[in-house]
């Protein structure tokens, strides 16, 4: 926590010191933010494994295993996404959106329809 707030005035206190109320609102905010981490991390597994949380430390070792794995697959796929993005992006120039890509569909369209080209 200290790290993190770079609060160095905690490393010196000892165990009978008294926090400030500034001390002390970024130690409550410091846990808050940790527990809600380890929470939501906890809810992914559960939801992976379609499951409540295990009671016994094996299980759970199982399931968190069957996350990571399943999590960085995740990460590996969305890497690939991008790396493929960017190489298209290189090849063809910007890619277009989606508001891009319907008005080229519509110049297209009137063209098509135009009976003045010449053919």
């Amino acid at each position: 926590m200290e790290t993190v707030f770079g609060d160095t005035s905690m490393a010196s206190s000892t165990n009978e010191d008294v926090y400030s109320l500034s001390q002390l609102i970024d130690a409550k905010k410091f846990i808050n933010e940790g527990t809600q981490a380890l929470l939501l991390r906890n809810a992914l597994i559960c939801w992976f494994e379609n499951s409540v949380m295990p009671s016994d430390s094996e299980t759970y070792e199982k399931f968190e295993k069957n996350f990571r794995q399943n999590f960085f697959w995740k990460q590996l796929e969305q890497k690939e996404e991008l790396a493929k993005k960017l190489q298209m992006a290189n090849t063809f120039g910007q890619i277009p959106t989606q508001d891009q890509l319907k008005e080229m569909k519509l110049k297209i369209d009137r063209m098509v329809n135009d009976q003045n080209l010449a053919t």
